[in-house]
């Protein structure tokens, strides 16, 4: 027999395609939770700025 031929070559093959498919879903979850991770470390740092600014010149002001 060929390659890819009979019961062994069409599980082998079914069992690749679900291991691409399933490969390809954890792919797109790790993309979108990266950008998700992203976005909050910006949103925090951004807001640790303003509030590190915001103390630094109140207390400038007091003195």
């Amino acid at each position: 027999m060929a390659e890819g031929e009979g019961w062994w070559g069409g599980w082998l093959q079914q069992s690749f395609q679900a291991v691409k498919e399933k490969s390809s879903e954890a792919l797109e979850f790790l993309k979108r939770d990266l950008t998700e991770f992203s976005t909050v470390v910006q949103h925090d740092t951004a807001c640790s700025i303003v509030a590190t600014a915001t103390a630094v010149r109140n207390k400038l002001a007091v003195s």
